[in-house]
């Protein structure tokens, strides 16, 4: 399962930078473009699956006595990250040139760009910690839906195995329901666009 999703991960971008970079249509158009290519792909992947009756294997939890949410898991480790300290700050306000004509302006000037530039900083630092908190979940949420679709598939596969006919059948209709609310959802927008510039 790892290995289908580390592999779809670059195909799916080098289709995506082919289609922008080669096109000349509008951004919904290069959109329908690179989801007909995904679905067409997907279609072909589940198909060639289900005709050779492919299983996938549940994963291998290391110790399934440990209730879930017990563990020591630190999320900014796993990302690569540690945790972030706030940063010291240390500022050399520089001549910030025409703050006001006289000491008072000057001076206001200086400690509003101190407040924005430690506002600044402190939200930065939560965006970060936020994304170092989310981004794992994020992943780990959509690993967790990829393989559960493609467990629900591949559930048919005693059925389908060596029938191309079902292996088809079966293809067509969870590709046209993985995607074709995404085609729909393009109908819209171009229907929208096109309402909006006329």
């Amino acid at each position: 399962m790892r290995a289908i999703v580390w592999i779809s991960i670059p195909v799916i971008a080098i289709t995506a930078l082919l289609v922008f970079w080669l096109s000349n249509r509008s951004f919904l158009g290069e959109a329908a473009i690179i989801l007909g290519i995904i679905a067409f792909g997907l279609f072909a992947f589940l198909a060639i699956g289900l005709f050779h009756g492919v299983r996938l294997e549940e994963p291998i939890i290391e110790n399934p006595d440990k209730p879930f949410g017990s563990t020591d898991f630190d999320v900014g480790s796993a990302v690569g990250l540690d945790a972030m300290p706030i940063p010291d700050l240390k500022l050399d306000v520089p001549d910030v040139g025409g703050g006001g004509d006289d000491i008072a302006g000057c001076l206001v000037s200086i400690v509003l760009w101190v407040v924005v530039l430690i506002v600044l900083a402190i939200l930065f630092w939560l965006l970060v910690q936020v994304l170092a908190f989310v981004l794992p979940w994020v992943l780990l949420t959509l690993y967790w839906v990829f393989f559960r679709a493609l467990k629900l598939i591949f559930g048919k596969s005693p059925m389908t195995r060596g029938k191309i006919v079902p292996s088809l059948g079966y293809a067509l209709f969870f590709t046209v329901l993985y995607t074709g609310w995404l085609f729909v959802l393009l109908g819209l927008l171009q229907t929208l666009r096109a309402l909006a510039t006329s």
